[in-house]
Formats: structure tokens, C-alpha cells, sequence
């Protein structure tokens, strides 16, 4: 197993040079502003915060309270120094997703590219954790790696869509940042087929999970098939 901790804490300091570099990513950053439906001084609940991307970007837009649930310590430090340049504040705790212990007073909970780093009974439980912060109607927007082969890891077809989704990723990074670039997305590969799909679900299994919790899902995009980025917008709502 990974200790996911140690691998972003690593990763910290070059993160912001590598996946928010593709159009892809700047599209669902968009979905993600464009639905967050929030009012000034909202509280903003981001789970997986890592360098701070969604929360901030929504606080460029409509000044909001951020509170950042990460495993990495030196991802949030980062987030911190790049929140103080815009004149946000974050108050961060250190947790994973499935084991945070938070108030129930959120407008607004964002998840982006951390949920798949759980196994499916972990999302299943940062969901419910997630639900349970936010104020009636609050809205959670979950933003991830998605895989539309539900199989086994010694599946033949479940490898192949794998290799060619990273594949479009490997052709993403040489275009959109440079040939060092593609060391990184390679990585991934590895990364996602030795840990079985870095536990990675199908669309339908996450509209399931959500929907087993309590949430009404109004929004599904998918901005480029090619990869399997997609967002879910979803409501608290009795």
C-alpha cells in the first residue's frame, strides 16, 4: 500500500506543474465555479484540498471560509502560502477523507481528485461524513478518475482501457507541458494498475454511493471521454 502522506508530501511542491497545466482540468475547474452556488462568506468544506486549486478558485469568485481536509501536510502548507497571496485564510486539518470529524454547518463541500484514493468502503464513508457536514441543501461537487470497466485486476480489457486512458494522459502532459511530463503520468500508470485501479469507480458505482448516502445528484459532466475526468454536483436534500 501507498502511504499517501509521504507520496504527496513529496509531490507538493510540484504539483501545481503538472495536472492543472491540461485544458481538461481548467474545464472542470469551470463546472466547479459555475455550479457551486454559493453566497459571500459561505463556508467551504474541501476534502482533498492538496495545493488548494478548488477552494481558492471558488474564493477568487465569491469570498468564502475554506476549511482543508488533506493527509499532507506540506499540500496544505502550499495551499496556505497560495491562499495569503489572494487574501484568504484556510484552516486545515489533517485527516483522510474517512476519518474526518467535522461540525454539520457547511454550504459547500468540493472533492477533487482525492476521493479515488480510497477503497470503495472509504468512499462510501468520506460520503456519509461529507453529507452529514453540510447545512440542509448544502451541495457537495465531487470532481475525479473514473474507470468504465468494473472488473478484475487480471481482467484483459480492464488493463487495456487502463493503459489507453493513461496513454491519452502521457500524450496530455508531452503537449501541454513537456517531456518531463510524461514521467509523471507514466507513474500513474504503475500506480493504477498495481493498486487496483487506484481504486478507481465507474461513473454508475459513484452515482450509487452518493445516492445510498443521502445525496440527489443534479448535474453528471464528462468534458473529455478520452480520459474519464468527470463531475457530479449533488444536493443535500430531505
Amino acid at each position: 500500500m501507498v502511504d499517501a502522506a509521504k507520496l504527496f508530501d513529496e509531490w507538493a511542491e510540484k504539483y501545481d506543474e503538472y495536472l492543472p497545466h491540461f485544458p481538461v482540468y481548467k474545464k472542470l475547474m469551470n463546472i466547479v465555479l459555475q455550479n457551486a452556488n454559493i453566497s459571500s462568506g459561505a463556508k467551504v468544506l474541501d476534502v482533498g484540498i492538496g495545493t488548494g486549486n478548488t477552494s481558492l478558485g471558488i474564493f477568487a469568485k465569491t469570498p468564502c471560509m475554506i476549511t482543508g481536509v488533506d493527509v499532507s501536510e506540506k499540500m496544505m502548507r502550499v495551499a496556505k502560502e497560495k491562499a495569503n497571496e489572494i487574501g484568504a485564510e484556510i484552516k486545515t486539518i489533517v485527516s483522510s477523507a474517512d476519518k474526518m470529524e467535522l461540525n454539520d454547518d457547511f454550504d459547500l463541500a468540493v472533492a477533487a481528485f482525492s476521493i479515488h484514493h480510497l477503497e470503495q468502503e472509504g468512499k462510501l464513508e468520506s460520503f456519509k461524513r461529507i453529507y452529514a457536514a453540510l447545512k440542509e441543501g448544502g451541495r457537495f461537487i465531487l470532481v475525479d478518475i473514473t474507470i468504465e470497466i468494473d472488473a478484475s485486476i487480471l481482467d484483459e480489457k480492464r488493463l487495456e482501457h487502463i493503459i489507453n486512458r493513461w496513454g491519452c494522459e502521457a500524450l496530455y502532459a508531452l503537449k501541454y507541458i513537456g517531456p518531463e511530463a510524461v514521467d509523471t503520468s507514466l507513474r500513474g500508470l504503475k500506480d493504477v494498475f498495481y493498486r487496483n485501479g487506484e481504486y478507481a469507480e465507474t461513473p454508475s458505482k459513484l452515482k450509487e454511493l452518493l445516492k445510498q448516502v443521502g445525496f440527489k445528484l443534479v448535474k453528471h459532466e464528462e468534458p473529455d471521454k478520452r480520459i474519464g475526468y468527470q463531475v457530479f454536483v449533488c444536493d443535500k436534500k430531505n
